[in-house]
């Protein structure tokens, strides 16, 4: 997807361009900019950044008030990001512009049309963290592989948050009429959100499982016979009694109108019970996802390193997914996926890495044996910073 990048005052990359190949590995030392440089060809794809920031003037280096990325594509495209940091009266204020072949284009488009996942150290919360991280891992993902997922998605925020602002005002105004009939109609339209958001997941851990199982059987990840799961909890369907292990079996009756109304019926059931806590307890915002082996959750008793390499995997399973689907690989960014993994594992990665067909950066602190092992099989190029 990427032919060549051009990185100016993008946080403490001053000027770099890059020419690139189906397989990239970018070696530095910690504090050289490898991460920003991923950071930078995320953000221009995606309008986001891999790590948390308070304003967009964030990303602009000392050099100048502008940040620029540029990228070209291997249809001979150019994309264009830039930010400027613009003082307005007592406030420093920015301005950016997107622009595909020097016509303007939204973000969403961009998103959109040129896909990229990427690996980065902190998703590793989406094992080891809270729900919300891990919710948060895979509608990302459901949102680059289903663009409209992403539209449902934020529509149900909003409505969550209308919803739980008139569940506040009740906890005072109990018998207020026009509430109560607000609250109605909210629960009619996000209970059909919520089906929607609810039955996209459930679908993607059972297109994810067999691929994802795969992977492990194949490269003898964690031993012969050792059975992972991947399920998705409910906490609405938990409520009705659900069986929801889906990487055994899916809920093959279950549609939206039949989600939809087991919803509602949890809306009514609860409804005391809300307004007295003043929020919505039940829907896709609280439901979580889980990894288990021998049906023992795996945070709880795997080592940093193993959660890697099952994170790793997830990985590699969703860009092979998304592939099933478009018939197209995402552009692919790797941030230091070898840390905190012994050298047998380590080898493992490569190898897992060096028969995938997806073009991708990867970066690493040091060129040692694993990564001469990828550059010799997959003719890599080196970026030294």
């Amino acid at each position: 997807m990427i032919s060549k990048f051009n990185i100016l005052n993008f946080r403490n990359i001053s000027n770099l361009s890059v020419s690139l190949t189906d397989v990239n590995i970018v070696v530095a030392p910690n504090a050289k900019g490898k991460t920003n440089l991923l950071e930078a060809i995320f953000f221009a794809f995606t309008s986001k950044t891999l790590k948390k920031i308070q304003t967009l003037n964030d990303l602009i280096g000392p050099i100048s008030n502008t940040c620029k990325v540029t990228i070209n594509l291997d249809d001979n495209s150019v994309l264009e990001y830039i930010i400027t940091k613009i003082n307005h009266g007592n406030k420093t204020i920015s301005k950016k512009s997107i622009k595909l072949n020097n016509k303007n284009i939204s973000h969403e488009y961009v998103a959109k049309t040129y896909p990229v996942i990427s690996f980065v150290p902190s998703s590793i919360n989406s094992i080891e963290g809270e729900p919300n991280e891990r919710r948060e891992e895979i509608d990302s993902f459901l949102s680059i592989l289903y663009y409209e997922y992403g539209v449902k998605l934020d529509e149900y925020k909003k409505i969550l948050k209308h919803r739980n602002e008139v569940l506040e005002k009740l906890q005072i105004q109990n018998n207020n009429t026009f509430l109560y009939q607000t609250k109605q109609i909210l629960d009619e339209k996000i209970s059909t959100l919520a089906s929607i958001i609810t039955l996209h997941r459930i679908k993607l851990v059972q297109d994810l499982s067999p691929i994802f199982l795969k992977l492990l059987q194949d490269y003898n990840i964690f031993g012969d016979n050792i059975e992972v799961q991947i399920k998705y909890i409910s906490n609405v369907l938990n409520k009705s009694n659900h069986n929801i292990e889906f990487s055994k079996h899916f809920l093959k009756n279950l549609n939206e109108n039949e989600l939809n109304s087991c919803i509602i019926k949890t809306y009514q059931q609860t409804e005391k019970q809300e307004i007295v806590l003043g929020h919505t307890i039940y829907g896709p915002h609280r439901d979580d996802f889980e990894f288990t082996i021998k049906d023992k959750t795996f945070k709880y008793f795997a080592s940093r390193g193993q959660q890697r390499i099952l994170l790793f995997l997830l990985k590699i399973s969703m860009i092979n997914l998304y592939y099933n689907i478009y018939k197209k690989y995402p552009f692919v960014l790797l941030d230091d996926i070898m840390s905190e993994i012994d050298t047998n594992n380590r080898m493992k990665i490569i190898e897992i890495i060096g028969k995938q067909e997806f073009k991708f950066i990867l970066t690493s602190l040091t060129e040692d044996d694993a990564i001469s092992t990828l550059v010799q099989k997959r003719k890599a190029s080196l970026i030294r910073l």
